[in-house]
């Protein structure tokens, strides 16, 4: 039996998606440019710090409340990276960023995909998939989540991350409901485009079903 696959977090590249954004539904807010530093404000609407290697931050405020990360990385100056992260999740911030993503993507079509989150919900994650996961990784615990690591991976890798939390706690949800998610990076799609994202579906499912066992359907958006 196939469990159904979400989605969770998508990021995009290209050259500037200010010209894609209209002025009337879209304002942007300059965090860290040429003559403009205010991480302040980086770290109240998303919780972290302004990172060395981002050459340029803003902040994006739709019409409907929601606010996007748009950064520009120093590796690759050239291309603006937009986040749509916590689209599948349970709380009024997700449906507002999906309603968002929903509006403008056909906008986003030639844009390249540098990073998926799927999310795989269940009442309770069977332990015979984390002991799959375990027999190929190796599980480390921060706050809330479980990390599952290769002995070859640091903190961070470009390919793959794989986790596990309880998104009853992380949403405040009143009934119990755990997560596990592929978060698939950048060296894994190289020059996938927006409007052909799902041609590469299929090998993210098989991923999947390598690391833990599980047999997924990723649903589209």
């Amino acid at each position: 039996m196939s469990h159904k696959a979400f989605i969770d977090s998508i990021n995009f590249k290209n050259c500037t998606f200010e010209n894609i954004l209209d002025e009337k539904n879209y304002r942007i807010e300059e965090v860290k440019t040429i003559g403009v530093f205010n991480p302040d404000r980086w770290r109240e609407e998303f919780g972290k710090k302004t990172t060395r290697n981002l050459v340029d931050a803003k902040i994006i405020h739709s019409s409907n409340g929601s606010v996007i990360p748009l950064k520009r990385y120093a590796a690759n100056r050239k291309m603006q990276v937009i986040e749509f992260a916590g689209i599948n999740g349970y709380t009024s911030r997700s449906k507002l960023l999906n309603d968002v993503l929903l509006e403008i993507k056909e906008q986003f079509e030639d844009s390249y995909v540098c990073r998926i989150d799927i999310a795989i919900d269940m009442e309770k994650i069977p332990m015979s998939i984390i002991k799959e996961l375990k027999e190929k990784r190796t599980p480390f615990k921060y706050g809330y989540t479980t990390y599952y690591k290769t002995c070859k991976e640091k903190k961070t890798n470009q390919h793959i991350d794989i986790k596990h939390y309880n998104k009853a706690i992380t949403d405040k949800l009143s009934y119990p409901l755990e997560r596990l998610e592929f978060c698939f990076k950048s060296q894994y799609f190289r020059k996938i485009k927006f409007k052909d994202v799902e041609t590469i579906f299929n090998k993210m499912q098989k991923g999947i079903k390598r690391f833990s066992g599980l047999v997924v359907e990723i649903q589209s958006l």
